[in-house]
């Protein structure tokens, strides 16, 4: 019986941090993972080993497009599966779904099952000089989700979209919520700061809501003081990127606290009471849930993937994309409410030990497997 399963992620502290459970669970139930990833460190080949997973490297440029190393990158990964012939493949991000897909065209004995977790700039942009790739991502999803088992969702809207886009029509399509966070580590923690501290942890980007968060840190700190604004960042390199020299310059005029790139965000979380993430679009950000199992309520945008985590007025406020104005109506709401913090943030907590445990969130990905993998 072939119990083999090929995990393709983008990057490998995703399949560490977003897939480690999973992978744990996974071998536990006795399958052989193999997880394919892009320049991971000794480090990170360790932690992926204490999983109990082999691992191999494949080099792709994720947020940019070269054809020639794209095409190398797919030639490789169809080599690996072919040679491995898993009877399972989960890739996630959107390069790793598209050519899994591509690489497994004609072999039907794979059981693919491709996760969305988010659409991306692309699929989000409104610049004319984008559409043609825009087009052309729409028709290679088209293609390499023919051969799909089941397609994975986070979160409803990217289900409809793929739904009105037509893509892979007649492939069954469910919804699983994000990746699961531990609540047993990431528990509810005092409030450590004296100050009223304000956090958003995010990849420098501008579809993050980063330049929102700072403008709006601004307006805040012109009326009240001894307020701070955290942020926890890594830099990236696409069109999408945020001038990291304005990230500097705010630092530097203490408008906000820049704490570079962290691989352990629990104290940063633990030393803060809001927790921020004004994103324009999402799958279903992992951020916001380790900030709310640790009690800390939550502002954000109300747009797919983010608005799933958040009951307006309970465990925080969700507001309009893009509206710095507004997301100073509400921090100031925090900073002249102190007492609800902690209230709000506990609901927070309980929201998060209903829905989106990662016990819960395995359980389901393997209740799936076993339900529709033929082994």
């Amino acid at each position: 019986m072939n119990k083999k399963i090929l995990i393709v992620g983008g990057k490998v502290w995703s399949i560490i941090n977003f897939r480690g459970s999973l992978i744990k669970k996974l071998v536990k139930e006795g399958y052989k993972v193999t997880a394919v990833s892009s320049k991971a460190s000794k480090l990170e080949l360790e932690k992926i080993k204490n999983l109990g997973a082999s691992y191999i490297d494949i080099e792709l440029r994720h947020n940019t497009i070269s054809l020639f190393k794209d095409i190398v990158y797919f030639l490789k990964l169809r080599k690996i599966i072919f040679k491995l012939n898993p009877n399972i493949i989960i890739s996630y991000t959107m390069k790793p779904v598209i050519y899994s897909g591509l690489a497994i065209f004609f072999k039907k004995n794979i059981n693919y099952y491709p996760l969305i977790t988010g659409l991306g700039n692309i699929f989000n942009t409104k610049k004319i000089n984008l559409y043609p790739i825009k087009i052309i991502l729409i028709y290679l999803c088209k293609i390499a989700l023919r051969n799909a088992k089941i397609l994975i969702f986070q979160n409803i809207d990217n289900l409809q979209y793929f739904k009105k886009l037509k893509i892979a029509p007649k492939i069954k399509k469910v919804i699983i919520e994000g990746s699961g966070v531990d609540i047993d580590y990431f528990n509810i923690e005092p409030f450590t700061n004296k100050n009223i501290t304000f956090l958003l942890i995010a990849r420098l980007l501008k579809d993050k809501g980063i330049i929102e968060y700072i403008e709006a840190a601004k307006k805040v700190k012109s009326k009240i003081k001894n307020i701070n604004f955290n942020l926890i960042g890594w830099k990236d390199y696409s069109s999408n990127q945020v001038d990291f020299n304005y990230i500097k310059r705010n630092h530097d005029d203490k408008i906000i606290n820049y704490l570079g790139s962290q691989e352990n965000v629990k104290p940063f979380i633990a030393d803060s009471h809001i927790y921020v993430l004004p994103s324009y679009h999402e799958g279903l950000p992992r951020s916001i849930l380790e900030a709310m199992a640790m009690g800390r309520p939550i502002i954000t945008t109300q747009v797919p993937g983010c608005k799933e985590t958040v009951v307006n007025n309970e465990n925080g406020f969700l507001i309009p994309c893009k509206n710095i104005n507004i997301l100073v109506e509400k921090m100031i709401w925090f900073i002249t409410n102190k007492e609800e913090i902690s209230k709000m943030g506990q609901k927070s907590r309980n929201i998060v030990k209903k829905k989106f445990s990662s016990k819960k969130i395995d359980n389901e990905f393997i209740k799936l497997l076993s339900n529709y993998n033929s082994l």
